[in-house]
C-alpha cells in the first residue's frame, strides 16, 4: 500500500486557473469550473513546492478502463487551449 499526503490545492483565483478558464471558454465555448479530483496527478510535485498549477484535459469518459482511448479532435482543441494559456498576457 502506498500512502501520500495530499498536496495543497491551487487557489481558484490563481493566475493559471483564470487563464485556463479563459482559454477553455474561448476554444470550447463553455465555462470551466475549478475543482479537485481524487487520486494523484503529476501536478502534486509542483503544488508541494508551492507552485500554482492546474491539470485539465478533455476526456472520453473511459479513463483507466479496458480499451481506453482519446478523441483526436479533443487533443487538437486541447492543444489550442494550452497555446491560448501560454500566449495570454
Amino acid at each position: 500500500t502506498q500512502l501520500a499526503e495530499a498536496a495543497p490545492p491551487t487557489p481558484v483565483d490563481a493566475e493559471v486557473v483564470k487563464k485556463l478558464q479563459t482559454a477553455i471558454r474561448d476554444v470550447y465555448k463553455v465555462d470551466a469550473k475549478p475543482m479537485g479530483i481524487g487520486g494523484g496527478t503529476v501536478a502534486a510535485v509542483f503544488r508541494r513546492a508551492n507552485l500554482p498549477v492546474a491539470v485539465w484535459s478533455t476526456l472520453a469518459d473511459v479513463c483507466h478502463q479496458p480499451n481506453e482511448f482519446c478523441v483526436i479532435s479533443n487533443m487538437v482543441n486541447d492543444a489550442k487551449v494550452f497555446a491560448h494559456v501560454c500566449l495570454q498576457e
